[in-house]
């Protein structure tokens, strides 16, 4: 956060330099991971049920499971190792293309969830680290992890790939600030994009009403004046594409002298 911080090197290569007060850790000294083994399947997920279901061919779309996520299962996949409570990190460890392995998603309800297979599960430690800065770290760590990927058509990595990931770790009180930095700053941009979706979406309505009203006779364009354009003829004949060629290397040899 302090632009004048001293740095020291972290020993990792795609780390860089790092605070002088930060640690590296190990991320699993930092949290408990969990593969997925759940089995529903997309077909089995219910609108309403007592679990969040969540099954890789839904999390994989999403960066964060709030209560706007509405996929759910009963009793029968009930496992305890697979319970995902608020603060966890969801990672997608098996992809059909090289940019979605890796994708991490956190979990933001206070109901249960139990994840399905093709997903590995972060549960932080919190009195080491604070889960949405594990989560935000993940979104950094996670291209590391590609180097990773095995597979031709379809991608993945495995659990003992994460545990070869090492992390810069501020003390609590400064991840917390961290945090709060990031979410201030990506509610500004997320406002922004949102306000320019909206334009768009304003210009592409008018865009259809014009079409249609012209071509249903709404609109009177017999006092409408096509433009004349210049035509540009880009066949040249063979002597001049010869002085064109000397032009341009003229042109660069003065350049490079």
């Amino acid at each position: 956060m302090d632009a004048n911080a001293k740095m020291k090197p972290s020993g990792i290569e795609w780390l860089g330099d790092i605070p002088a007060n930060w640690e590296i850790v190990k991320l699993t000294a930092m949290c408990d991971i969990v593969r997925g083994n759940t089995s529903f399947r997309k077909d089995e997920l219910l609108n309403i049920g007592k679990y969040v279901a969540l099954q890789y061919g839904k999390t994989y779309k999403v960066n964060e499971v709030d209560e706007n996520y509405e996929f759910y299962v009963n009793d029968e996949f009930y496992k305890v190792s697979q319970i995902v409570n608020n603060g966890d990190i969801i990672f997608i460890s098996t992809s059909e293309t090289i940019q979605d392995l890796g994708h991490s998603v956190f979990y933001n309800r206070s109901d249960i969830g139990l994840i399905g297979g093709e997903q590995i599960l972060l549960k932080p430690k919190n009195d080491i680290v604070n889960g949405k800065y594990l989560y935000y770290s993940s979104k950094v760590f996670s291209k590391e992890l590609r180097k990773f990927a095995t597979g031709v058509k379809v991608y993945r990595f495995n659990v003992n790939d994460l545990k070869t990931i090492y992390l810069s770790v501020p003390p609590l009180p400064e991840q917390t600030a961290i945090v709060v930095h990031i979410e201030k700053e990506t509610a500004i941009f997320n406002k922004t994009i949102a306000t320019i979706e909206k334009e768009i979406a304003l210009v592409q309505e008018y865009r259809t009403a014009l079409i249609t009203e012209a071509v249903t006779g709404k609109i009177d364009v017999r006092d409408f004046i096509i433009p004349s354009y210049e035509t540009v003829n880009e066949e040249l004949e063979e002597d001049e594409w010869s002085i064109a060629a000397e032009d341009e290397i003229a042109y660069n040899t003065e350049n490079i002298e």
